[in-house]
């Protein structure tokens, strides 16, 4: 089980946290203007930098945030949010469970859903809380192909437990808990490294070499579909890798 307060003191190393591509890419999916009013609440906020990129463009919202971590939540006030947001610390089905029905424009889980106890709950409570015609965005890390979801499950097994989504099965959950306009966008960083990534996890020495092995180890045809090569341009050798991402998107049908 990850260890969210140990995990917090390297959160902000990790390079996909802060890379800015994905937090615009949900709000192009959010479709609203710098103008827009509304509450918004971010599930598994982290340290906060959705958030901070949102409240640069869309001033006028109130901000909410769930994390199960204090020790998360902590971040987001080293990120200077703490006047413009309010956070709640907890399990996101039990917190968003108090919040008033129809109480947000906009709910949002950037990399956050593959950690909820359950997946249809956790849409349920979202659709409950949406004010009509509002709009749940959802950002995944995502296999390179069908063809490599299992190697992609597997792997990170050996880290943490989690679930695991392909573009369908978003898609499908979106449609099953009766949203419409749904959209799908993608994103690929390329040439990530994987020790940054297993350095900044909160994962001990043997976790991190069963990992390591575990993706030089990797099919021929997965390989391929990752670009994955060798780096030696650094102090230590190191594997990179094309990450794949999904961000979709799904407005509340009207009652």
């Amino acid at each position: 089980m990850t260890d969210w307060a140990k995990r917090a003191e390297t959160y902000n190393n990790l390079y996909w946290v802060n890379k800015s591509r994905l937090n615009f890419e949900m709000m192009t999916a959010m479709g609203a203007a710098s103008s827009s009013e509304g509450n918004l609440l971010d599930l598994g906020c982290g340290s906060g930098f959705l958030i901070r990129t949102l409240q640069t463009y869309f001033i006028r919202m109130d901000y909410y945030a769930i994390d199960r971590s204090p020790e998360m939540l902590a971040l987001t006030r080293d990120r200077e949010l703490s006047l413009y947001l309010r956070t709640y610390c907890g399990d996101m089905i039990e917190q968003m469970n108090e919040f008033d029905p129809d109480y947000f424009r906009w709910v949002t889980a950037k990399m956050s859903l593959h950690h909820t106890s359950d997946v249809n709950a956790t849409f349920k409570a979202v659709h409950r809380i949406l004010t009509s015609d509002g709009t749940f965005v959802v950002c995944e890390g995502i296999p390179p192909n069908p063809a490599a979801l299992n190697w992609f499950k597997n792997m990170f097994a050996l880290k943490e437990h989690r679930h695991t989504f392909m573009p369908l099965d978003l898609l499908n959950l979106f449609h099953k808990h009766k949203f419409h306009d749904i959209t799908l966008r993608f994103a690929v960083f390329p040439r990530m490294r994987l020790r940054n990534w297993l350095e900044n996890s909160d994962l001990s020495q043997d976790q991190q070499a069963l990992l390591w092995e575990y993706h030089q180890e990797m099919p021929s045809e997965i390989k391929k579909a990752y670009n994955f090569a060798y780096d030696e341009s650094g102090d230590d050798n190191d594997i990179v890798l094309d990450w794949r991402f999904v961000i979709a998107s799904g407005r509340k049908l009207k009652d």
